[in-house]
């Protein structure tokens, strides 16, 4: 049975009962009024009316009170409704009074909408009731009723009739709330009479508010305020509002009978509207759904369109760029014909060259002994008569008494048959100005016949007979250099001659030296010191490659000195970071330094200096450039060794050097390797190598004779396209990706500058002389903005290239053996000594003395993969940017190591430093040292002292003098014993000394660690006497946060032995593995 029907059957059924005595319950009005009295009353007013009608005043006349408000103005844009709440109590009854303004109100020349926002205000009150007493969890006793009790509309006095926003907004109103119409009010008091009453004056007379033959003021308030104020409140609720609620429970499908007159379940109701809900979503959905479906398609056959005419476009392009070929392919053909042709030219010069040389050579060595022979003045005349300049008449006589008469020796020219008694005519010059001819000099050995002078003659035959055809080829190649410098230069007859090239290194190569009578080949220097041979070119370096080397060393002499001439490349007044300087050089030729490092224990004793005293534990490093070898530093450390390498490399450049090809051992192997060394000094023998030189030697093959790369003016990149340009992302920047790919492709990038009429710059680049992108700014924006257009155009033009394979491998470990030799990754200890994974790896190959490889593979675009592999196993492997990729792979490459193999940490980096031996401490035991060593009494100062009175302690009458005996103080360098100097702070040798011997006799595992404190020399000093004491000594850190520790050389086996045991050591401590 239904709820409703048993309320039904229960109400009919009700009887009247009377009552035998008084009950109670007719109290309940009382209580009612309590409740009411206690909770208060709350009555809100909606005043709508024009501006300036005196609504205002209305509301202080009829609550007697004086509201605070601004004044509004008849300049409001739109409709605005303004709400004010006040707190009102009369005797004990608290009334909320929130009275609703409409501000703006028929200001407008538009009044069509100005109704709008007040019904949609009056809505949405009672929409906030309706949400409230939807809610579950309901609070209406404490909820602040916000719905209009009563709407006061106040009409305009013009004397006419009702406008039509009146009507209009009237109409609205009817059915939102109750709707009282206005009257006058008044807040001022006027005396009429003898009583003063409130009134509004007027011209024509006065009107009192109170009396109601004037106005119906005081019937309003009556009815609004004094009796049917609750009605209204009860109206609002039970029409206006039930009125709204039940319109608003419709909309949404809510009703209290279905279509058959029966009861409707609100339950039913919601899931009829739910499913039909979901049944709408479904079908906009599929709506959708199909839509999507034919937009693809309709994209779809977009893109079939423009891919039909990107193939036609490529086909055309495709025809062209054959075409363009073939054209190239024809123009290449004619041009080998002209360079065959000119070398054949050339040879028939070098011919003519080579006699002109042969006939010359015993000339010149006349000439030079008969200079030291008869002075200089003397043969400087003989030389102008020879030469057919006219310097007056010179009488006859003998040059040296008694000297003997030694004919000239014969020109190979004398004996032939076509010579006639007439003398030689002068030839017009060949070439612009004819260019005084210089033959080469012979020095031959004096070892020969116990010292004796060789005749002339013969002289002349043995230096006629070491001219080899390699001389020939060497001289006629710089002569046919020359030559083409003369087409160049019209000061060419001025300062160059016929054999000599354009600076004083170039008359150096014209000179032979021979040390014996067995050389093989023109252009060797037979250096005194050693076995290294100096030679203009080879087999395996032509004079292509090498001139287009002394290129680059000419821009790297040039950088170095503009930078050595910045105040920036000084560290002080008198240091340079000639590291720092020699990088920055190099950069700005457009490539980098390669830095190769080696243990001094893996290099032979025999290819060490003699002259300097060596770690064992040491380093030596070699520095290149473009495959060139500058230098090679040794010291204690690889920072050391650089900074060593770098030093020397600076101090070489500043000089004047030249590009050659030396014998340099790896392994005690002879290899041809390209080095630079002084112009015009023989220099000693050349450093071991350091890497193996074939990797050196394959980076030249494409700069072979008879490719486009073989032009020194070109350099070796003009044979490659801009097409076959490979990015490679080691950069922060474009424009250091840009250079550092152009240094690994062997191509060129240009940037040129233009400044534009509106003072900004362009900056355009060029890649193998072909325009890839320009960009606009200051002169360092534009090239930014230039080369990262550059960059997306070739990043553009790789994804459309295909996968290119490029492998690169990076190699870490321990010293060279023999590869069939494998260690077992089983007896693996992971040595973790930073947070760094590529770190961790290479000092675990270290600690284990196995080799880690990073082999980087090129994948599509700019991603690269990285294989980790140890003693040739895979590890682990990462796809990503070539930055980062070594890094994710190493990353991973550890923990798979950890999960299997224990792991040695090193806490030494990780939190602080404890335990530090400071300086303080360090002089502290060096004092307690000395306070051991008391003066005895037979000591001759001790007896002056006691017979002077002193008993111990300190000097002085009260002992407030030194107490311990006078130090023997030290003096560093050549400081003199008057220098002013602070010493209470220095440490000595034998301070720290002392400190290292006693923790090397003893059994501490806790290492040595110095204090931050210390210099670079006292740390220094610490180094060299933990290598005397078999101590293993490290400085971590850097600047001012650089420390130092010293511990004991452990080996693996014993450190883990310890570890296992003890746990920790140190500060070492042992992992054990993941998973067995």
């Amino acid at each position: 049975m239904a709820a409703t029907e048993i309320a039904r059957q229960v109400g009919e059924g009700c009887r009247t009962v009377p009552l035998s005595g008084h009950v109670g319950f007719d109290s309940l009005p009382d209580q009612l009024v309590n409740k009411s009295v206690g909770h208060g009353f709350c009555f809100n007013i909606l005043c709508v009316g024009e501006t300036g009608l005196g609504k205002s005043m209305l509301m202080d006349t009829l609550f007697n009170t004086k509201f605070e408000g601004e004044p509004a103005s008849h300049s409001q844009p739109g409709v605005q409704l303004k709400s004010s709440t006040y707190d009102l109590q009369e005797s004990n009854v608290h009334l909320k009074l929130t009275i609703v303004s409409t501000v703006g109100f028929g200001d407008q020349i538009n009044k069509e909408d100005s109704y709008k926002p007040i019904v949609e205000f009056i809505d949405a009150q009672f929409e906030a009731y309706l949400q409230e007493e939807l809610k579950i969890k309901r609070v209406l006793h404490n909820y602040h009723d916000s719905r209009i009790h009563a709407c006061l509309y106040f009409i305009a006095p013009t004397g006419h009739s009702l406008k039509s926003l009146d009507l209009v907004t009237m109409k609205k109103l009817d059915s939102k709330a109750h709707l009282p119409f206005a009257v006058i009010g008044s807040t001022e008091e006027i005396k009429i009479g003898s009583k003063m009453m409130k009134a509004r004056q007027y011209p024509w007379g006065t009107v009192q508010v109170e009396n109601e033959a004037h106005c119906d003021f005081v019937k309003l308030r009556e009815m609004l305020i004094r009796v049917n104020m609750e009605d209204l409140r009860e109206q609002t609720h039970t029409r206006h509002y039930e009125l709204y609620r039940r319109c608003k429970l419709e909309e949404m499908g809510f009703k209290d009978t279905d279509p058959d007159s029966k009861p409707f379940s609100l339950q039913e109701t919601y899931e009829a509207k739910r499913n039909e809900f979901l049944g709408e979503l479904q079908k906009k959905e599929e709506e959708m759904r199909q839509m999507f479906v034919q937009r693809v398609k309709e994209k779809e056959a977009e893109l079939k369109e423009a891919e039909k005419e990107l193939h036609e476009k490529f086909d055309r392009l495709k025809k062209l760029h054959q075409d363009e070929k073939k054209k190239l392919e024809d123009k290449k053909k004619c041009l080998d014909d002209e360079v065959n042709a000119f070398k054949q030219r050339k040879t028939a010069a070098e011919l003519l060259q080579s006699q002109a040389q042969q006939a010359g050579g015993s000339q010149t060595l006349k000439r030079d002994k008969e200079r030291k022979k008869y002075g200089p003045q003397v043969m400087e005349k003989v030389l102008h008569m020879a030469e057919g300049i006219d310097v007056g008449e010179m009488p006859s006589f003998e040059l040296v008494p008694g000297a003997k008469k030694i004919k000239r020796p014969r020109s190979p020219l004398d004996n032939s048959p076509s010579r006639s008694a007439e003398p030689p005519r002068k030839q017009p010059p060949k070439f612009r100005v004819r260019p005084r001819f210089e033959p080469i000099h012979f020095v031959a050995s004096n070892a020969q016949d116990g010292g004796k002078e060789q005749p002339l003659e013969n002289q002349t035959r043995e230096a006629g007979e070491n001219i080899t055809t390699q001389q020939i080829q060497n001289y006629a190649d710089r002569v046919f250099s020359s030559f083409n410098t003369q087409d160049g230069d019209p000061q060419f007859s001025s300062s160059l001659g016929l054999g000599y090239g354009s600076s004083q290194a170039n008359q150096t190569e014209a000179k032979v030296v021979s040390k014996n009578k067995d050389t093989s080949a023109g252009g060797v220097v037979a250096v005194s010191g050693g076995s290294s041979l100096l030679q203009a070119t080879s087999e395996m370096f032509p004079k292509s490659v090498i001139t287009a080397k002394q290129c680059f060393i000419n821009k790297l002499v040039a950088a170095v000195r503009k930078n050595l001439a910045n105040p920036d490349a000084s560290c002080g007044p008198d240091k340079i970071n000639y590291t720092y300087l020699l990088t920055r050089s190099i950069q700005a030729c457009k490539t980098n330094p390669e830095y190769i490092y080696s243990p001094l224990k893996e290099i032979s004793p025999g290819d060490l200096p003699k002259n300097k005293k060596l770690l064992k534990d040491g380093f030596a490093c070699e520095v290149r450039c473009q495959n060139v070898y500058l230098t090679t530093g040794y010291a204690g450390s690889k920072n050391g060794s650089r900074d060593r390498a770098t030093e020397l490399a600076v101090m070489l450049l500043q000089k004047p050097v030249e590009v050659k090809v030396a014998k340099r051992k790896f392994k005690n192997t002879p290899r041809e390797d390209l080095v630079l060394c002084e112009s015009g000094t023989p220099p000693s023998e050349f450093p071991p190598a350091l890497k193996q030189l074939d990797d050196f030697i394959a980076a030249m093959k494409e700069c072979a004779p008879g490719q486009l790369a073989s032009d020194p003016q070109q350099g070796p990149s003009s044979a490659k396209h801009w097409t076959n340009f490979v990015l490679t992302e080691n950069a922060s920047d474009a424009i250091g990706i840009l250079n550092n790919s152009a240094s690994f492709n062997k191509m060129t990038v240009e940037y040129k500058y233009i400044l534009m009429p509106n003072r900004l710059w362009r900056c355009s680049v060029y890649l193998q002389d072909h325009f890839l992108a320009e960009g606009y700014g200051t002169k360092k924006t534009s090239k930014h903005a230039a080369a990262d257009e550059a960059l997306k155009i070739l990043q553009k033009t790789q994804s459309n290239a295909g996968a290119t394979k490029a492998v690169q491998v990076q190699k870490v470990g321990g010293a060279a053996r023999d590869p069939t030799k494998k260690k077992d990754l089983k007896d693996l200890v992971v040595y973790e000594n930073s947070m760094n994974p590529v770190c961790t790896l290479n000092d675990t190959a270290q600690f284990n003395k196995m080799t880690v490889e990073y082999v980087f593979e090129r994948m599509t675009g700019m991603r690269w993969k990285c294989k980790v592999m140890l003693e040739n196993e895979l590890i682990a492997e990462a796809i990503g940017v070539k930055k980062t990729v070594k890094h994710v792979a190493a990353e991973e490459a550890v923990k798979v190591l950890k999960k299997t193999q224990p792991t040695v940490v090193n806490n030494l980096k990780k939190g602080t430093i404890e335990d530090v031996i400071s300086r303080n401490e360090i002089c502290g035991r060096s004092a307690e040292e000395a306070l051991k060593q008391q003066i005895k009494e037979d000591n001759i100062g001790n007896q002056i002292l006691r017979k002077m009175g002193w008993t111990g302690g300190g000097l002085g009458k009260s002992g407030e003098g030194i107490r311990e005996p006078i130090a023997v103080k030290e003096q560093f360098k050549r400081e003199g014993l008057g220098l002013d100097v602070e010493r209470g702070s220095k440490i000595t040798k034998k301070d720290i000394e002392q400190i290292i011997q006693n923790y090397a006799f003893s059994d501490s595992k806790i290492d040595l660690t110095f204090s931050t404190e210390l210099t670079n020399d006292e740390r220094k000093q610490i180094h060299q006497i933990a290598q005397k004491y078999g101590l293993k000594s490290k400085s971590h850190g850097q600047g001012r946060d650089r420390y130092l520790v010293v511990s004991r050389k452990r080996r693996k086996e014993d450190l883990l032995d310890q570890l296992k045991q003890d746990g920790q050591v140190g500060h070492y401590e042992l992992i054990m593995p993941q998973e067995k």
